[in-house]
């Protein structure tokens, strides 16, 4: 006797088959080029679109390819996580490093440090109630 799938499974399968990250480049786009549109930049608007355009297409058009799907494709293989979880480790620790030199040249420069210190200090705070948040699951 086959057991049939239930109809959840089947859906919430089906819905992360979506080229998902093609669609969010596109909408960062759109939204990042009419905001500059509205900032009066109409020139710096048509890049921008045209650079999340070409992105989005890169991403879609180069699924097939072993790299480009493990980086866009939400269902990746024990693999892939971890080449996530190592890259999203990499740039949080240069995002780190850009933000603590931008404040340290802030402060030299006579400055408060702004916007820096404010990014960093969001940083750490997001870090450590993630922290605390996932502590209490395991």
């Amino acid at each position: 006797m086959q057991m049939a799938m239930p109809e959840s499974k089947f859906t919430a399968r089906r819905c992360f088959r979506a080229p998902w990250l093609p669609i969010w480049s596109l909408f960062l786009g759109i939204v990042f080029a009419t905001a500059s549109a509205i900032g009066g930049n109409l020139g710096n608007a048509a890049i921008t679109l045209a650079a999340f355009v070409v992105f989005s297409a890169f991403l879609y058009f180069g699924a097939r390819n072993e790299t480009i799907g493990g980086l866009a494709e939400p269902r990746r293989d024990e693999r892939w996580e971890m080449i996530n979880q190592r890259a999203t480790a990499f740039a949080g620790t240069v995002l780190v490093l850009i933000l603590v030199v931008g404040s340290i040249v802030g402060l030299v420069q006579g400055d408060d440090g702004s916007p820096y210190i404010e990014v960093l200090g969001a940083g750490a705070i997001a870090y450590f109630a993630g922290a605390l948040w996932l502590r209490s699951r395991s």
